[in-house]
């Protein structure tokens, strides 16, 4: 079962909450309950590390996530995109292997194309061969497309410690390693972006330093 924020409604926006502003086409989004992160800048506080609004919280099986995408998607035809974020989507191996089967389910039944923003602090990624393993089945699948996006903490231990919100700077070398993970993965359906602040660049890292606000880039072929 995953844990999710949830407005309680008994249709598919139970589980996604309708973005009509974001991007071109609109968009939606699925919120995840829980994150070991303590981002001063998140907006998602409130269910993610800081779950103090717990009467929105449901769990709900794979089954029900991949037939809320598929009633999304006929509902909005227009709206291909969608964001899972969190909380933290990739939080553990229970929750990556749940979220990949409902994003395959959904993907069997469609009638149309789909677009998932997949959003991940990318500290879990390659703290087990299993997280990777599962990840690599969305290559299998037929009308959707993967983006996943990694959030950069900083551009050095320090800047880690603050922008995570952990005061400990040992995991800036876990999402440096989850970029490369993320980076294999990349196929005909698969891409994949780093970014800290403002824009999105396709294969691009993009940094920008918290002290002087200066931006990096660094692109991949």
């Amino acid at each position: 079962m995953i844990p999710i924020y949830s407005n309680q409604r008994h249709d598919w926006r139970k589980i996604i909450k309708p973005l009509a502003s974001c991007g071109p086409f609109g968009s939606g989004i699925i919120s995840l309950f829980g994150c070991n992160y303590q981002c001063p800048f998140c907006f998602a506080q409130k269910y993610s590390y800081m779950p103090l609004d717990k009467n929105h919280r449901r769990d709900f099986s794979c089954e029900e996530i991949a037939q809320a995408i598929v009633e999304w998607r006929k509902a909005n035809p227009t709206s291909c995109y969608l964001q899972i974020t969190g909380g933290e989507p990739i939080l553990n191996d229970l929750r990556t292997d749940e979220m990949v089967t409902a994003l395959i389910q959904a993907d069997s039944v469609a009638q149309s194309e789909l677009r998932i923003i997949y959003q991940t602090n990318g500290s879990f990624i390659g703290k087990t061969n299993r997280i990777p393993a599962s990840l690599s089945n969305l290559r299998s699948l037929r009308r959707t497309a993967i983006l996943f996006e990694l959030s950069i903490k900083g551009t050095n231990l320090s800047e880690y410690a603050i922008l995570s919100g952990s005061g400990k700077p040992e995991g800036f070398y876990d999402q440096c390693r989850a970029y490369w993970l993320l980076k294999g993965l990349i196929s005909n359906n698969i891409s994949v972006v780093a970014r800290l602040g403002c824009g999105h660049h396709r294969n691009t890292i993009h940094f920008v330093n918290p002290e002087s606000g200066c931006s990096m880039f660094l692109h991949e072929s």
